[in-house]
This record gives structure tokens, C-alpha cells and sequence, in this order.
């Protein structure tokens, strides 16, 4: 059985981007979520932050593709939980 763990975005994008500080921290998070240790949940917004800090920090667009494909294909095969946040407006 795996720990459930709230990760947040600035964790997730040193997994893409190198140099980061904590990267080798994340990236011990990165594979112990490969192994199935650790589930993080993560907001459903964490695919529009971690795009737009990649993109914020220069890197060419097929990198910033890759790692929005990676992270989806992560959650369809159960390896990341995403909770839903945002909602179709307000309720009456």
C-alpha cells in the first residue's frame, strides 16, 4: 500500500527542470512515486503550473509538451491522484 502525500507543483517541476535546489529530493519523491511507496494528490491545476513554470524559465516547447504528456500519462495509469478544485461557477 502507498502513502498519500499533498505534493505541491514547485516539487513536480524540478522533476523536469535541473538545478533547481531540493532537485535531488524531488526527483528520491519521483522514484519512490514510480515504486508505488508514495500517491501524491495533487490539484488539477498542477498540469497549468508546471507548464507555466517551464515555460517561464526558457525551455523549448517539445520539452514543456513532454512533461504535461508525462505528468497525464502518470495520472491516467494511477501513479499521481488529481483532485478536482475548480467548479462550473457558482452554485444557486
Amino acid at each position: 500500500m502507498s502513502i498519500r502525500v499533498g505534493v505541491d507543483s514547485s516539487v513536480i517541476i524540478k522533476w523536469f527542470k535541473k538545478g533547481e535546489e531540493y532537485e535531488p529530493e524531488a526527483l528520491r519523491l519521483r522514484d519512490d512515486v514510480l515504486s508505488m511507496h508514495i500517491k501524491p494528490i495533487m490539484s488539477e491545476w498542477v498540469y497549468l503550473e508546471v507548464v507555466r513554470g517551464l515555460v517561464r524559465a526558457g525551455y523549448p516547447k517539445d520539452t514543456v509538451v513532454q512533461a504535461y504528456h508525462t505528468l497525464k500519462d502518470m495520472a491516467e495509469m494511477g501513479f499521481i491522484e488529481i483532485t478536482p478544485v475548480s467548479s462550473g461557477g457558482p452554485k444557486n
